[in-house]
């Protein structure tokens, strides 16, 4: 049972600084939009900027989601599909390197997805049943 206690408590560490993470991210993308907006991919209606804004409420949602432990698993494969379409763009053309990042993140939106938000999350407490027990 302790050990189980041990798992639930790495679950909320990763999911908080998950989302901690994705909160400097969201900030850093916002305070340089002017510059980053030259080169982001117009992925949404031939727009760099619907993209952007697209992109960005999406990740601060499941920023939200991971750090209240709220449909963890369904924001993981969101920011995984993101991730690997983030990873097919930039392979090609910066190399292992340039998504060495990218890769790390993806490995964790896995975990997240296989394991779920544990016990210390909405999840569990929002869908308590026989089998969370």
């Amino acid at each position: 049972m302790a050990q189980l206690r041990k798992m639930d408590r790495a679950l909320l560490f990763i999911r908080v600084f998950v989302g901690m993470m994705l909160l400097v991210h969201i900030g850093w993308k916002i305070k340089d939009f002017d510059f980053l907006i030259e080169g982001y991919p117009a992925l949404l209606f031939n727009s760099p900027v619907a993209s952007f804004f697209i992109f960005t409420t999406i990740e601060a949602i499941c920023m939200l989601m991971f750090i209240l432990g709220l449909w963890v698993r369904f924001a993981a494969f969101i920011m995984l599909l993101g991730i690997i379409v983030d990873i097919a763009m930039l392979y090609g053309v910066v190399g292992w390197f340039g998504v060495e990042m990218q890769v790390l993140y993806g490995g964790i939106y896995i975990c997240l997805l296989f394991s779920g938000a544990g016990k210390y999350s909405l999840d569990y407490h929002f869908g308590q049943s026989d089998e969370n027990v």
